[in-house]
């Protein structure tokens, strides 16, 4: 993660998934690189807050039988949370969806991913030193995280950034990059 010569007020970061956790890791070993993190659709707290939900993340079993689908049909997993996260997409939509990402990451390297994702104990006190440097981007209907996950998320991280975009900010990357120009002027401005 040493980059040489960079020089400025840093980067506004976009972490998406496994993303999410490089650019915590990023912004805590060189601050002065990172300016800002936007978590689009993710919350970096520990998944035990979520504890006691019917959100799927809650579930260790729900967790351990995706991961063991996807060792055995990856595209079938993908299929899976790509159309549960996406509602508005029809089957010619996931089916391009799953495409273009098995294309983009082999399964080896997305289950390495995930499982750095997921093992990642650092990531809750990662984003809490960030403050108002993270900002969360998440909606309300992504079954993978409990309906008031946003609001866990204010209780755990007072000082993030933490806004509800309508449809879903990974599908409707225009309400993301709009939320981004909205709260990087408002609050990040150098």
């Amino acid at each position: 993660m040493q980059q040489e010569g960079v020089t400025g007020p840093g980067s506004v970061v976009v972490g998406i998934a496994y993303g999410e956790n490089v650019g915590l890791a990023l912004s805590a070993e060189r601050p002065d690189l990172v300016r800002a993190l936007v978590a689009p659709g993710g919350i970096p707290i520990d998944r035990e807050r979520f504890a006691g939900t019917e959100s799927f993340s809650a579930s260790q079993s729900v967790v351990d039988m995706l991961l063991q689908q996807a060792q055995a049909d990856y595209r079938g997993v993908l299929r899976s949370v790509i159309a549960s996260t996406n509602s508005q997409l029809d089957d010619d939509g996931v089916r391009e969806r799953v495409d273009r990402t098995v294309e983009y990451a082999a399964r080896d390297a997305a289950l390495q991913r995930v499982d750095a994702w997921l093992s990642d104990a650092h990531q809750e006190d990662r984003a809490r030193r960030l403050g108002e440097r993270l900002v969360i981007l998440g909606h309300r209907s992504n079954p993978w995280l409990p309906a008031n996950a946003l609001d866990i998320a204010r209780e755990v991280l007072p000082d993030a950034l933490i806004e509800a975009v309508e449809d879903g900010p990974v599908s409707r990357p225009d309400l993301t990059g709009a939320a981004l120009r909205r709260l990087t002027s408002e609050h990040l401005t150098a």
